[in-house]
């Protein structure tokens, strides 16, 4: 079973992902700021993070490079509103990919699949 980090700061949008993803027989993880993302995965190795660009304790780029400066291996799919600048700006940071909220739920699941298959 792999194990997904949800970054997100709004927890019903945490939870959808994760009664998605758990069924498929993924073990979720969820933090709602950068700081308790760090901590994750400075102690558990995830094999996806998926990361909300809008946090309320770091800007979603610094995030980005704190999290891949930890875990370089890990696929980082960034998850945000509708600023296809910045979504594009991660892809050339380390980003795997972006995903643009509202969200489809089977496309975000075929995003994650994809990343760990790129593992």
């Amino acid at each position: 079973m792999s194990l997904i980090l949800i970054v997100e700061d709004e927890l019903s949008v945490a939870e959808v992902i994760a009664d998605v993803l758990t069924p498929l027989r993924h073990n979720v993880s969820v933090a709602v700021t950068a700081g308790d993302a760090l901590a994750i995965v400075a102690m558990d190795r995830p094999d996806v993070i998926l990361l909300d660009i809008n946090l309320p304790d770091s800007s979603g780029t610094s995030t980005l490079d704190r999290l891949h400066q930890v875990q370089p291996d890990v696929p980082l799919i960034v998850v945000t509103g509708a600023d296809e600048d910045l979504a594009r700006d991660t892809l050339r940071r380390c980003a795997f990919d972006y995903v643009t909220k509202p969200f489809n739920l089977d496309h975000l699941v075929r995003v994650v699949e994809l990343a760990l298959a790129s593992r």
